[in-house]
């Protein structure tokens, strides 16, 4: 099980997402050493699914042991930047690849994600390490503005609100 973190990085969660792009690598070698013997291999990308992980991972601090004055961020004012889908679909989603019902080698789930990842990989072709410096993330700052486990539909309203306020 890999993730659509092994696809495209996102801030904060640098350590999750080399894991996956580790796993991406790990899975493609794998495919072409086993393809001889008749043996198929796939990944399986779910994006922001609502299964309390993502949520988890943005707590990891405070089993840190290090001294909260010295960390570039307060990360008791953060939380997993995108909106949470119902892990419900995506099971469904996995169980058609791990069954060999979906015979693609990469799955993305939702398959709309895709498309998102394909600009963000081909964006990297034409990026210079100076761009953007000096200016924080959009997602960074989306981290501090989001609630845990927000569903794509608060995400809306909120943006909704955020909108007839302005």
């Amino acid at each position: 099980m890999s993730s659509v973190s092994g696809l495209m990085a996102d801030p904060l969660s640098g350590s999750y997402g080399g894991s996956k792009f580790a796993l991406e690598g790990f899975a493609e070698s794998l495919s072409k050493e086993l393809q001889e013997f008749g043996v198929q291999v796939a990944t399986i990308n779910p994006g922001p699914y609502l299964t309390g992980f993502n949520d988890r991972e943005f707590e990891t601090w405070r089993t840190w042991q290090d001294d909260p004055s010295k960390r570039i961020f307060d990360y008791e004012q953060l939380a997993f930047p995108y909106e949470q889908l119902d892990p419900e679909k995506a099971l469904k989603a996995a169980v058609k690849v791990v069954t060999s019902e979906a015979t693609s080698y990469r799955n993305v789930i939702p398959k709309a994600m895709a498309a998102l990842i394909k600009k963000r990989q081909k964006d990297l072709w034409s990026r210079k390490t100076d761009d953007e410096l000096g200016q924080r993330h959009d997602l960074v700052q989306k981290s501090m503005e989001i609630e845990p486990a927000t569903s794509p539909i608060e995400g809306i309203v909120n943006k909704i609100k955020d909108k007839l306020t302005d």
